[in-house]
């Protein structure tokens, strides 16, 4: 997950995370197993949703 935190003076809300990735190197595996753990993320954060939902 990435987040930030409040900081006195801040005024934007959202972080712009940016990956800068070279064709044919481990940055592209790296990215791909990042987008990857994101999926399963989101999948269990709706499972867990439905689950709570259901109860």
């Amino acid at each position: 997950m990435n987040a930030r935190l409040y900081r006195q003076g801040q005024h934007a809300e959202t972080v712009v995370i940016m990956h800068i990735v070279t064709k044919n190197t481990m940055d592209e595996r790296v990215l791909r197993a990042l987008e990857r753990k994101d999926r399963i993320q989101e999948a269990l954060i709706e499972a867990v949703k439905a689950e709570v939902k259901a109860v």
